[in-house]
């Protein structure tokens, strides 16, 4: 990937931002998974030194939480505005099922957060990307008139009450079996 800067020009060539660098980290993530996101990787990838790194960012840190920003922004905030410009529930839901159910293209930004999410910033963003969708869905079904069930009600409700508070043992990844 070659340097494309969007900030001011400085000797005829457009200077990396903090969001440059931040974009840059997004893509490296989807093309490599989380473990490829180093400074020395990017800065090569953006064909500029580590120092332009550091005058944005104090660390890796700071970039993932950056870029991590950027992501739930895009694929969350602006997704629901636009959704939101369709009046009905119904065609709102239907867009984004059959959205979540497409194929990914080749290796998903998503997925590659997901095999991440032991990562403490990266599982706080997928968190907070989950539980913005979840309520905007709750939304979209209330507003069909489908309320959320209350505990007790119906005959299933104590098993799904249970599946969804029951606490699921996970073992590290790196135990073999």
């Amino acid at each position: 990937m070659a340097r494309k800067g969007t900030g001011a020009k400085r000797l005829d060539q457009p200077t990396l931002t903090a969001a440059d660098w931040a974009e840059a980290a997004l893509h490296l993530i989807a093309e490599a998974g989380l473990g490829a996101l180093t400074v020395e990787a990017l800065a090569v990838r953006l064909g500029v030194t580590k120092g332009s790194f550091y005058w944005h960012f104090k660390g890796r840190s700071e970039l993932l939480a950056a870029a991590l920003g950027r992501w739930e922004q895009r694929a969350t905030a602006e997704a629901i505005t636009g959704l939101s410009a369709v009046t009905d529930a119904r065609q709102r839901l239907y867009l984004m099922l059959h959205a979540a159910t497409q194929a990914p293209r080749s290796r998903s930004l998503y997925a590659a957060l997901a095999e991440a999410a032991e990562d403490p910033i990266v599982g706080r963003a997928l968190n907070r990307v989950a539980s913005a969708r979840i309520e905007y869905l709750e939304a979209c079904y209330r507003e069909l008139g489908l309320a959320q069930p209350t505990r007790g009600a119906g005959p299933g409700a104590t098993r799904g009450t249970q599946a969804r508070t029951k606490k699921v043992e996970r073992r590290p990844r790196h135990v073999a079996f």
